[in-house]
């Protein structure tokens, strides 16, 4: 969704509930949550660690009320209330490869109870999944730059693009792009991927 002032403030407005990535196209707002996100002020936390496939991924959430935050003025009819700061954690076991993100979020829907804070959370893991999804078919497959007119072909492609992003789940790569050129240099890994993916 577009983080806009018009579109939280009409959401808002209208009784809706909106969980929206803060990122760098507002930069002013994006370091004042990011300050913010430092202070002990925190209103819930939840840590998950998951193990499997040689990997250990684990999750730290913080939800932050900021009602009584200053915010400028073209987003106080938007009614932003909590603050999510989500941070992401992976160790390759077998590679001793370590990566980390950090990412926010705002809300307008006050977390008060736990119910409404695992809600919250379980939306944002699911959000993130999704543009996990887009990015790689986006960026990674270039699925808006290459299309065909030919009806056959697209539809081929796009099973293709879907059958690759399906596949990559079962070793969720740190880096798509470095992957590919991975299978590019070394066929036996690619043989080994596909037949671990039961494509072979």
């Amino acid at each position: 969704m577009h983080f806009t002032p018009k579109i939280l403030t009409t959401i808002a407005e209208e009784k809706g509930v909106y969980i929206v990535g803060l990122k760098g196209n507002q930069s002013e707002l994006l370091t004042d949550m990011v300050q913010l996100a430092k202070t002990p002020s925190i209103d819930y936390q939840l840590h998950t660690e998951e193990k499997g496939h040689g990997r250990i991924d684990t999750r730290s959430y913080k939800a932050i009320d900021i009602t009584k935050e200053y915010v400028d003025k073209r987003w106080q009819k938007a009614n932003l209330t909590t603050l999510i700061q989500v941070k992401r954690t992976r160790l390759e076991v077998k590679k001793e490869k370590y990566s980390e993100e950090i990412s926010y979020y705002l809300s307008n829907q006050k977390v008060t109870t736990k119910a409404i804070r695992e809600e919250i959370f379980k939306a944002i893991r699911e959000h993130w999944s999704v543009e996990t999804n887009n990015h790689i078919r986006d960026v990674s497959l270039k699925e808006d730059a290459l299309k065909s007119i030919i009806s056959a072909v697209a539809l081929t492609t796009s099973v293709v693009r879907t059958l690759i992003t399906s596949s990559l789940k079962i070793i969720e790569p740190n880096n798509i792009i470095a992957q590919f050129e991975d299978f590019a240099e070394d066929f036996d890994e690619l043989i080994g991927f596909l037949r671990k993916a039961k494509i072979l």
